[in-house]
């Protein structure tokens, strides 16, 4: 009897262990993520795996790492401090078990961040090398005090719905969808991990509906030509660059909607395992219930604006609230009506709910 007691004790206990350790997760756990959708030539990059399994990647050599890589696929894990990467027709979602999510365009390179404990004072970061990603961070996530840094600048999260690009040519760009994000700029000579001091010593809150752009300053080497022979002088020092803050514009909110208007073919879909289709519509079910969770605490009236009752998914709700914005916003060009493409992005039923009325 006393033996069956103890079995039964030990049972209880297990089970006990067990089930807590489900509900509370490790930090290797908070910081792995799933590719939800691919498109076009997307890659990972990743620090060494076990030996025997070493020499099935091809090696690359990217910022002073050696990494292996591999193509993307839809369901793949990735985890913190690994690198994505997209060609020119590269598009790629990835989602963490909390609902967090990041859109990735084409042309793009940035690094997984990883939360810790300690998020107050040691947030969590994406480095963007180069190019364009929108981000849904919970603000009740692990991930709720992440930062981006580029070479530009430095996004500081505030549980928000936000867009980022970054290149040599066009500069640096920032769009609040949702929140807030608090932008600092750094000096030119900066380094990456912004050491030196910032040319804007406070930080500047940029809030929905409002871009932050920082325009950059091209300087050329000065040539003088003694008897007719060019010599190149010094390039004078840049002044730091250009820091506006200022309406958001059409032409940057479709910008942000079509880089996360990733369309899956149904041939695709059908390929993967009932597994995998199984934990993506979970993960998709956890981003809509997170951002859904966050927008009513900060602005419950926009989820009557955009009829929550009859919002079934979190790509359907990403649309609509661009959509708002996007019919409120100033265009960089004369009024006209929506292109083809603009239409395709938005798709059908956006469209006639929020701009053909106004084009009666």
């Amino acid at each position: 009897m006393s033996f069956t007691i103890y079995k039964l004790c030990l049972f209880i206990l297990i089970f006990s262990f067990s089930f807590f350790f489900n509900l509370c997760p490790t930090w290797s756990q908070v910081n792995e993520a799933t590719f939800l959708a691919t498109k076009g030539d997307v890659r990972t990059l990743f620090e060494k795996k076990s030996k025997e399994k070493q020499n099935l990647f091809p090696q690359a050599h990217y910022e002073g790492k050696n990494y292996f890589w591999t193509k993307a696929k839809i369901g793949q894990k990735i985890k913190a401090r690994d690198i994505v990467q997209t060609g020119p027709d590269g598009h790629a979602k990835i989602v963490y078990k909390n609902g967090d999510q990041l859109s990735i365009g084409p042309g793009s390179s940035l690094s997984l961040p990883e939360a810790t404990e300690n998020q107050k004072n040691q947030p969590s970061k994406i480095d963007l090398y180069y190019g364009k990603m929108r981000a849904l961070i919970s603000k009740s996530g692990p991930r709720n005090q992440m930062e981006v840094k580029t070479q530009a600048a430095t996004a500081g999260v505030r549980g928000t719905d936000f867009f980022v690009s970054e290149s040599a040519t066009q500069g640096f760009q920032v769009t609040v969808l949702r929140g807030a994000v608090a932008l600092q700029s750094h000096s030119k000579n900066n380094e990456r991990e912004n050491k030196n001091p910032l040319s804007f010593k406070n930080e500047i809150m940029v809030r929905s509906g409002f871009s932050g752009n920082i325009t950059p300053i091209l300087t050329t080497e000065k040539t003088i030509e003694p008897n007719g022979t060019p010599q190149k002088q010094p390039t004078e020092s840049a002044p730091p660059p250009h820091l506006a803050i200022k309406a958001a514009t059409k032409e940057q909110l479709l910008q942000v909607q079509s880089i996360t208007n990733i369309q899956i073919e149904k041939k695709e879909l059908d390929s993967l395992p009932l597994e995998t289709k199984n934990e993506l519509e979970k993960l998709n079910k956890k981003t809509l219930s997170s951002v859904i969770a966050d927008i009513k605490q900060e602005n419950p009236k926009l989820l009557k604006d955009v009829d929550i009752q009859h919002v079934q998914s979190i790509d359907q709700l990403n649309k609509s609230i661009v959509a708002q914005l996007y019919n409120k916003a100033p265009s960089e060009e004369p009024k006209k009506k929506p292109t083809q493409d603009e239409m395709n992005i938005f798709g059908e039923d956006i469209y006639k709910k929020y701009f053909e009325k106004n084009e009666k």
